[in-house]
């Protein structure tokens, strides 16, 4: 393994749809990657890209990406809990999760201004004990700011880390931790696979770090979405009842449906649906960690 001298490496994990039209927004992500790996050359980089409805791997192939990016290609649509999933488990038959490696679930529609993945190597590699680290992201990132984290709280993780702000330690994945295949796009549940793997890691992470600055690009959040996201939001908080600070996040986003339904934003009957549902999950939870 070629390192830079510290032992760090990275693997990213992503999946995109050959047939979305947004090939141009990975060749970007890809192409922030790659300026990274310029500019830091010693430092293996492994960007596991999954492409759904491939019907032509020679076109990709002819795409003339780095060769950090290892693809392949289902014929058909997975959701996006299992695309990574499927991801996490060849690395994890590679044994890549090991503390001398950095996880990062970038979006396609994701990229990495200059300075930011050093930023986080260069702290990842300064502090043996940190296991998670996140931050924000906006169509108009700001430059990283080295320095400027914090503790992370069990709010902060619920309400800021995303796919394409997080960062884990190997470790953290080599025990079987992986999304929740029943949350996020794709499924019914539609949001909350973020969080819910988010939160899990916060609670097995010995130090985990929160830089409230957007040095991610990616689109800005879109509050309209906030109401379709709800019910998925809800339980990946119910299902980590048992990490610290979560039942409180858990209320607050029992407080938040109620906001929605008064403002016509969430109809009652599906408030008081996901709300039913959501305590029992969490009162599931709570059981599992007493058994």
């Amino acid at each position: 393994m070629t390192t830079d001298g510290s032992g760090l490496s990275l693997v990213m994990i992503s999946t995109s749809d050959a047939e979305s039209g947004r090939t141009e927004m990975l060749d970007r992500m890809i192409d922030s990657v790659a300026a990274f790996a310029a500019r830091r050359p010693a430092i293996q980089i492994t960007l596991l890209l999954l492409m759904q409805r491939s019907q032509d791997p020679a076109a990709l192939a002819a795409r003339n990406w780095p060769s950090f990016v290892e693809v392949s290609h289902v014929p058909g649509r997975l959701s996006l809990s299992a695309a990574r999933n499927r991801l996490i488990a060849e690395a994890r038959g590679r044994q890549s999760f090991r503390d001398d490696v950095l996880v990062l679930f970038p979006d396609d529609d994701c990229w990495y201004p200059d300075g930011v993945l050093e930023g986080i190597y260069d702290i990842f590699d300064s502090r043996p004990r940190l296991d998670l680290w996140f931050c924000r992201y906006s169509s108009a990132p700001l430059p990283y700011l080295p320095g400027g984290e914090v503790p992370a709280r069990a709010a902060q993780v619920t309400r800021r880390a995303s796919s394409n702000t997080f960062v884990f330690r190997g470790r953290i994945f080599a025990d079987g931790l992986g999304f929740d295949e029943t949350l996020g796009v794709g499924t019914p549940n539609l949001g909350g696979e973020d969080t819910s793997v988010a939160l899990s890691a916060y609670g097995r992470a010995r130090e985990t770090l929160f830089l409230d600055r957007a040095c991610i690009g990616h689109r800005d959040p879109d509050v309209r979405f906030v109401s379709r996201y709800y019910r998925g939001a809800l339980f990946a908080l119910a299902r980590n009842a048992r990490v610290p600070g979560v039942r409180a996040e858990f209320t607050r986003k029992l407080m938040v449906g109620g906001y929605l339904v008064l403002s016509r934003r969430l109809p009652l009957r599906s408030f008081l649906g996901d709300a039913s549902a959501g305590c029992g999950n969490f009162l599931r939870a709570l059981r599992s960690t007493q058994s």
